[in-house]
């Protein structure tokens, strides 16, 4: 089964590159569960912060490890570089920041004692 909202649909793969084809293509498939531990524990970790709870700093910890995984794959193994160029280091440094961000803010907010 094919989940619309993970994958690429076919339209959209015939209108990239042949080079940028072959780097989704060529994604191995632990990749997307490494994304997807970031991304949901980052949603998870943001409402926990809001609900005051101490448990998104571990959250949020779990999701930077997979965030690091996941950027570390993509800048220092994967072809991007060469499929996309320099600028496509950006993003992925935009996003361990936030990451780092969002572990510093809920340490600092627990020794503050404005979560529990």
């Amino acid at each position: 089964m094919r989940l619309p909202w993970v994958f690429i649909s076919p339209e959209e793969l015939s209108a990239m590159s042949e080079a940028e084809r072959a780097l989704y293509e060529s994604s191995p498939s632990w990749m997307n569960t490494v994304f997807a531990i970031a991304v949901f524990g980052g949603i998870v970790g943001c409402i926990l912060l809001l609900m005051r709870k101490a448990i998104s700093i571990t959250i949020f910890i779990i999701s930077l490890i997979a965030v690091l995984i996941q950027m570390i794959y993509w800048i220092f193994i994967s072809d991007a570089m060469e499929v996309h160029g320099p600028t496509s280091i950006i993003m992925p440094l935009v996003v361990i920041c936030i990451a780092i961000f969002l572990v510093w803010y809920s340490r600092s907010a627990r020794s503050k004692a404005w979560i529990n």
